[in-house]
């Protein structure tokens, strides 16, 4: 919208153009969010497969939003973290009862930044596309399925809660799925196989992944013996600046809102002090006084209609 008052010269405000300004990609480079997760895994098996393993891992993954074009993003992630095992039986590798080790890695993703896939095509499991986020929508991911292939499958969407990061509260839609897949153990070149349900909850705005949970109980029959396993996982969101940018895109908002409203408030408010100059100018009469009020009442009704209105846009 281009609104113009003619005053001698002409004062014009685009509001489009001041509204909307630059780039207003919802992703920003620098933003981050870190998820802190924790994995588990037992199992234990009978007659020629007697023992059993526990397996634990724990970590943090930073992500981070690095490049944004518009057909790329690029996304960095940094994961560090430490875990460990202990075994009996025929579940001992190597003669090893036990070990620990430390988790240290880095990763560059680039994922398109109209589809949200990795450059092999896959979804990306920690960003997804907004779109697919309301009921009944799904967003697609990668899963392994009994025969031990990747597959992809849809994950519907079963509804909206509040995530709570930092103190920080983001709204997520969650998704979920479950269905046979493979276990964790194989002998003799078996893997086990058995049920898993897995939920994730992406940001609202964003589609990035907050928080993120599977578990799956797994099993392989055999003439001399066997094995079961458990697995569990869990991730939620310790620390983000996405509430942070929000906040300043919407700040951002209302500035240009109140700057767009108050330039037009201005430009009437001169328009007004020009009319009346101009008709006590053909009356022959004062016009000192009728302005000062004129100026005086219509910026007090002006102003406060613009404060409003900027605070009920927020």
């Amino acid at each position: 919208m281009i609104l113009c008052v003619v005053i001698g010269s002409p004062i014009c405000v685009d509001s489009v153009s001041i509204a909307l300004g630059e780039d207003d990609a919802p992703l920003k480079p620098g933003m981050y969010w870190t998820l802190s997760s924790k994995w588990r895994w037992n199992g234990y098996g009978t007659g020629d497969d007697a023992g059993w393993r526990v397996e634990r891992e724990d970590w943090n993954d930073t992500l981070s939003i690095q490049e944004v074009s518009s057909s790329t993003l690029v996304l960095g992630l940094k994961r560090v973290g430490e875990g460990g095992f202990e075994a009996s039986g025929s579940f001992i590798i190597s003669g090893r009862r036990s070990d620990s080790w430390r988790i240290d890695r880095r990763y560059s993703l680039k994922v398109n930044a109209t589809t949200f896939r990795g450059q092999d095509g896959k979804p990306i499991r920690w960003i997804v596309n907004v779109k697919g986020l309301s009921a009944p929508g799904s967003v697609p991911e990668t899963w392994i399925d009994e025969n031990y292939r990747y597959v992809e499958v849809q994950f519907p969407v079963s509804g909206s809660e509040s995530v709570y990061a930092g103190g920080l509260r983001l709204d997520a839609w969650i998704v979920s799925y479950r269905n046979l897949t493979v276990g964790y153990w194989s002998g003799a070149g078996n893997p086990s196989t058995g049920f898993k349900r897995e939920t994730l909850d992406y940001e609202a705005t964003y589609g990035v992944l907050l928080h993120a949970t599977y578990d799956g109980k797994y099993a392989m029959k055999r003439d001399e013996g066997g094995w079961n396993e458990t697995e569990t996982f869990v991730a939620d969101t310790i620390d983000s600046n996405l509430k942070s940018f929000a906040s300043i895109e919407n700040a951002n908002l209302t500035s240009i809102t109140f700057l767009t409203v108050a330039l037009v408030a201005i430009a009437v408010i001169v328009f007004t002090v020009f009319l009346y100059k101009r008709r006590g100018a053909k009356r022959g009469g004062r016009y000192g006084s009728p302005v000062e009020n004129a100026s005086g009442h219509g910026f007090s009704r002006s102003g406060a209609g613009v404060f409003r209105h900027s605070r009920e846009i927020r």
